[in-house]
């Protein structure tokens, strides 16, 4: 693989997920419209490393958990909005480590 001295650093600056900046940058955009859910699911088809991986699983089983609840009456509007916004923080850390 031929990568610029750019590319070579973005790759190093996130090598858990070896995701370009562009990348990272759309995974943004989504978080902010409120897609948290498929951006969990593009990273974990993005081919992490295992440690990184269970870890984006457990944000998607923690939301697919939530968005149930919610669905069924068995938590509040502001305890998903509470539980969301956590799992949000943990996948936005994840994009920048």
């Amino acid at each position: 693989m031929n990568l610029t001295g750019y590319q070579r650093l973005t790759l190093i600056e996130n090598e858990n997920n070896l995701l370009s900046t562009e990348q990272i940058q759309e995974c943004k955009k989504r978080i902010a419209n409120g897609e948290v859910d498929t951006v969990i699911d593009l990273l974990i088809e993005n081919k992490t490393s295992k440690k990184r991986e269970k870890e984006l699983l457990m944000y998607s089983a923690r939301y697919k958990d939530l968005r149930r609840s919610l669905n069924i009456g068995t938590i509040s509007n502001s305890e998903f909005q509470l539980g969301t916004n956590q799992i949000t923080s943990g996948v936005l850390d994840f994009l920048v480590e």
